[in-house]
């Protein structure tokens, strides 16, 4: 077997976990947010960077799931494109523009889960607290490794979009010299 059809063939094994993935990631928020009391009751889990009074009213619970999207989305189009990326390899098509494309997506789509993150707490620490009495609501904001993680991976990978762009240019520039 070739190099070609290994790629090919790994290229379709893939797109089928992204797959799972992308649903499980757009699933997650439904089902966290949908259970957050019961959960927050049964596990000692500190989720947020504020401390939570249970039980949090609908109110707050579908605020907290708008202030998830964000994140989530982020994540999916990174998923949606990374799965087209490996559509474009199963078809050979390794160092063609929509592939390329793909790549750049994916670290525009590393770049703004971190935006989307970086929101997030703020946003849920309010929804998760705005039933507290006066006083006792917060606001909290927060950053971690993983945002630094995210934005180098989101960097790295425009850097390689760029780079694969240019051999693109170099190879059908040679294309033409023969």
């Amino acid at each position: 077997m070739d190099n070609q059809e290994r790629i090919r063939r790994s290229s379709r094994r893939l797109r089928s976990v992204i797959t799972i993935a992308l649903a499980l990631v757009l699933a997650y928020p439904i089902v966290f947010w949908g259970g957050f009391n019961w959960l927050m009751a049964m596990v000692d889990l500190e989720v947020l960077p504020v401390e939570v009074r249970l039980p949090v009213p609908v109110t707050g619970l579908l605020l907290g799931l708008i202030a998830s999207a964000g994140p989530v989305l982020a994540i999916a189009w990174g998923l949606v494109n990374l799965r087209r990326l490996l559509g474009e390899y199963e078809r050979g098509r390794i160092f063609q523009p929509a592939a390329i494309a793909c790549i750049r997506r994916i670290g525009q789509a590393c770049l703004a889960f971190v935006a989307a993150r970086l929101l997030f707490d703020p946003l849920a620490s309010v929804a998760v607290t705005l039933h507290n009495p006066e006083g006792q609501r917060q606001l909290a904001i927060s950053s971690d490794s993983l945002d630094l993680s995210a934005l180098l991976l989101g960097c790295v990978v425009l850097l390689i979009a760029r780079v694969m762009q240019e051999g693109q240019r170099l190879q059908e520039e040679n294309a033409q010299i023969v």
